[in-house]
């Protein structure tokens, strides 16, 4: 059986990920911010960014000094041909870094990113939403936090109460659901117990 155009392209595309996340792991740590005994990447997305044709990587990266962890960050490795990826840019996020999805969360046309991180013991975390730059295509904003309750370890976006803006619904200690204020920004946390 002879391989597709489309078998070919999802194999590169695999292929360009696994490259660019080695170069993340290597590359992408500033030692200057101090000491690290852990670092890795611990989720990825994949989406175009800079809208420029040519799918971008986004790496949650986390990090650990003796096994506490740190502030951490997502680091966008935009491509700019085919194949060809940017140096790493960082946007930094809280502690516990678990789970992160692109979305267009203001209704701009823009990918913008929902972070969620878990926190430490004492510390509940928050979910860090970034928008795009309406000026700068793949520039993401500094992030505005949305306090956690339990520590949250998985976000997901959709439009729960039927107003044509996408809500964050967050596994934070049970499911709990900020609905978006219509630009982007969300509103206090709706607890839905299971």
């Amino acid at each position: 059986m002879r391989p597709t155009f489309r078998t070919l392209t999802q194999a590169l595309l695999g292929a360009l990920v696994m490259a660019a996340l080695v170069g993340c792991y290597h590359h992408d740590h500033d030692y200057s911010r101090g000491p690290v005994s852990s670092y890795y990447v611990n989720a990825i997305a994949v989406a175009d960014l800079d809208a420029n044709g040519f799918p971008d990587i986004l790496g949650l990266v986390s990090l650990e000094t003796d096994g506490v962890s740190q502030p951490s960050y997502v680091s966008t490795r935009l491509q700019s041909s085919a194949g060809s990826f940017q140096l790493p840019v960082r946007f930094g996020v809280g502690r516990g870094p678990a789970n992160l999805l692109v979305a267009d969360v203001n209704g701009d046309g823009r990918p913008d990113v929902a972070v969620a991180c878990q926190g430490l013991p004492g510390d509940p975390g928050a979910v860090s939403v970034f928008l795009q730059s309406a000026t700068t295509p793949g520039l993401l904003l500094p992030a505005v936090n949305y306090p956690g309750v339990s520590g949250p370890m998985g976000v997901a976006i959709a439009d729960m109460d039927g107003d044509g803006h996408p809500d964050l619904i967050l596994a934070d200690g049970d499911i709990v659901v900020r609905f978006n204020n219509g630009a982007g920004t969300f509103g206090t946390p709706n607890f839905f117990y299971n």
